[in-house]
């Protein structure tokens, strides 16, 4: 089994100069989180980079066993089929992952892996908390939605490399914003699993300060547990 660490966004919607995936989080950057993570469940790691920052990432990445670092695209599909160029052809099984969520509990991705047999296609998701409503400009309510069959996906995803092509290739030029929806699109119904709170995705700067807080008590206190023992790699490197 191999990895894609999908870490080619242009992270607009923090705000900032610097890709939120390279910024440091507790003095390590933010894609070393899942790369450590995702190589205690792997053969090996692709991780992709915008235009321009291979060398950077490369460097950073030296000491690293088996971890290629390839270029992203424009949209996310064309990110992930850069990926799956260099996974090497003998790897049936693809996990994908969004580098903008450090915190994996290697117990889910052992759960998606698990799964993935099943369909060829899994995700992890977490029911929604909270109720739901509908607006059309933001400022009025015009509908509540019943939340009891809404459920919040996460990464990493798996998939059989046969239908991670196969999606890639059929993606239409809007965003395909995960593999799972993908996999729908072709008629793959995708096998559900449970998620993890630890895995929220870091989109705005609240996220970031919510993230240093999870950091720091994963580097006190959380390696000790097997989901996350993990963590005393990531200042290595």
């Amino acid at each position: 089994m191999w990895s894609i660490l999908v870490a080619g966004g242009a992270s607009t919607r923090m705000g900032r100069g610097i890709p939120k995936q390279f910024r440091p989080l507790a003095g390590t950057p933010l894609f070393r989180w899942s790369l450590c993570a995702l190589q205690e469940c792997s053969r090996g790691v692709t991780l992709v980079v915008p235009l321009g920052a291979t060398g950077v990432v490369q460097d950073a990445c030296v000491r690293e066993a088996a971890v290629r670092v390839v270029t992203g695209g424009v949209l996310r599909q064309d990110s992930v089929a850069h990926g799956l160029a260099a996974v090497p052809e003998e790897c049936t099984v693809v996990l994908v992952h969004d580098a903008a969520r450090p915190f994996l509990p290697l117990s889910m991705a052992y759960r998606v892996l698990d799964a993935c047999g099943e369909t060829g296609m899994a995700v992890p998701a977490l029911p929604v908390p909270d109720t739901i409503k509908r607006s059309a400009d933001g400022q009025r309510v015009t509908e509540t939605i019943d939340r009891k069959s809404l459920f919040l996906a996460q990464t990493p995803q798996a998939c059989s490399r046969d239908l991670l092509e196969a999606m890639v290739s059929a993606a239409p030029r809007h965003e395909m914003t995960d593999e799972s929806g993908g996999a729908e699109r072709l008629g793959v119904v995708p096998r559900m699993v449970e998620g993890s709170p630890f895995a929220f995705k870091i989109t705005t700067e609240s996220d970031f300060t919510m993230a240093e807080a999870v950091a720091a008590w994963l580097i006190t206190t959380g390696s000790a547990y097997e989901d996350w023992h993990w963590v005393r790699h990531t200042s290595a490197g």
